[in-house]
């Protein structure tokens, strides 16, 4: 009947498809079947075809001009339409990106690379083509550099003046009268002991000689592993400072640097009459040290010394009785259990041979002003301070964390992957059983019924 006036959504789409794209609301005559009716299932596969490519055409340009301009109104959701409509078409993942990139969320440009990824290696076994690629690594290194101007300044220090004017009262003393003093720093986890160390020795170069040995966890049970370490750098100090030592002191510590350095001294022989025991070992380290200190003064470094192990921990008490005051020896560790450290502590102490200095978390006050000085130019609400210093519990550590979330503008309701890392360190090394034990005083033992340690 030529009398009716039948408007079609098809052809008003087709004639200007720029200005309707909101009349495609998905396949063209979709869930429309006819059986047995082969020429009308040919025709209706082209025309949704042909349809869907007009669509995505028009919208892929439109999409990207309003990016271009700026117009990011109920973008995300038109984008996230195209890619349902062909989950293996790139280039509107990469309008995706493009869309976080501009918005400063480089972090879902590198998760929507990473799914695409997934999705391409697992279906097709293909990987994103250049363009894509170059997309992503831009926001790679737009993250770096924004973790770099926005992260808290390794220069930052806030804090401890007292504990670090005793540290440099005893360097003046062993710089000044040539007697030292050793000192042994603890704290728990986070509490700023590395920065404290770190900010006391950073211009002391020219007025000591200064070796670091650390202790790792993973390491704990390898007899003298800390040692190894020191006797390494000890090696090159002597090379380098061109010290001649005796021929005894020569062949004995050509004796000695190898085994330890393959870790074939067993804690046993420490124990045992024989030539290379903890006596023999001591004394040569003795006269090694006494050698480079008589050139300049010497400060030996040790950190996380609470996963030093046994032998080690008797050997160093004996090099420092030893010693005395001709050597300083700076030692860190966490506070925890380890009795062998205690009784080393204990030993030194009983001759005046070191100072104790423990590093306590931040009050509310002291908290506080933390924050205040890390952003001065914030100005914090009550109830954020309080928030925050309730969830650090005044551990500089987490102070910082939380401040470099609130540098990135980011939720302080969710822990940064730093303060996670840190937290599940804790439980690494537990084993079965000690496990069980903290989920049931707890009150989690539920919640981790399946929980393996490591």
């Amino acid at each position: 009947n030529d009398q009716l006036n039948i408007d079609s959504d098809m052809d008003i789409f087709l004639k200007d498809p720029k200005n309707n794209l909101d009349l495609y609301k998905g396949d063209f005559l979709q869930g429309f079947f006819l059986k047995d009716a082969e020429d009308y299932e040919y025709w209706i596969i082209k025309n949704r075809s042909a349809l869907q490519d007009k669509f995505t055409s028009e919208a892929f340009t439109s999409i990207e001009r309003d990016i271009d301009l700026g117009n990011y109104d109920n973008i995300e959701q038109r984008i996230n339409n195209l890619i349902q409509l062909d989950e293996f078409d790139e280039k509107n993942f990469r309008l995706l990106m493009k869309f976080y990139q501009n918005t400063g969320r480089n972090v879902k440009v590198v998760e929507t690379y990473q799914d695409l990824s997934k999705l391409l290696n697992n279906e097709l076994g293909v990987t994103p083509d250049a363009e894509t690629k170059k997309i992503y690594e831009k926001s790679i290194d737009q993250i770096d550099l924004n973790n770099t101007k926005k992260k808290l300044s390794e220069n930052f220090y806030y804090g401890r003046y007292q504990e670090i004017a005793t540290v440099e009262k005893i360097l003046k003393t062993y710089r000044e009268d040539g007697s030292a003093k050793s000192i042994f720093l603890s704290g728990e986890a986070g509490s700023g002991k590395s920065s404290l160390k770190e900010k006391v020795f950073k211009n002391k170069k020219d007025d000591f000689i200064i070796i670091e040995s650390f202790c790792y966890q993973a390491e704990k049970d390898y007899s003298l592993r800390s040692f190894s370490i020191l006797m390494d750098k000890l090696s090159k100090v002597i090379e380098d400072l061109d010290i001649e030592l005796t021929e005894f002191l020569s062949k004995t510590a050509s004796e000695l640097l190898p085994r330890m350095n393959r870790n074939m001294i067993e804690p046993e022989l420490l124990e045992s009459s024989d030539l290379i025991n903890c006596k023999m070992i001591s004394l040569t380290l003795v006269e090694i040290l006494r050698k480079i200190k008589d050139i300049k003064p010497l400060v030996i470094i040790f950190e996380d010394m609470q996963w030093m192990d046994k032998a080690s921990i008797k050997l160093l008490t004996s090099v420092m009785l030893h010693l005395k005051d001709e050597v300083l020896f700076f030692l860190t560790a966490r506070t925890q259990n380890n009795h062998s450290l205690e009784d080393l502590i204990t030993s030194l102490q009983r001759y005046n041979q070191i100072e104790k200095i423990k590093l306590e978390r931040f009050d509310f006050e002291n908290s506080k002003k933390f924050l205040e000085k890390a952003l001065p130019d914030t100005k914090f609400e009550d109830a954020i301070i309080r928030k925050i210093y309730s969830e650090s519990e005044g551990n500089p550590f987490f102070l910082s964390e939380y401040i470099n979330l609130l540098k990135l503008d980011s939720d302080i309701d969710i822990m940064s992957s730093k303060m996670i890392d840190t937290i599940k360190s804790r439980f690494l090394y537990l084993s079965e059983d000690e496990l069980k034990f903290f989920l049931r005083r707890s009150g989690f033992g539920h919640a981790f019924r399946n929980c393996k340690p490591g």
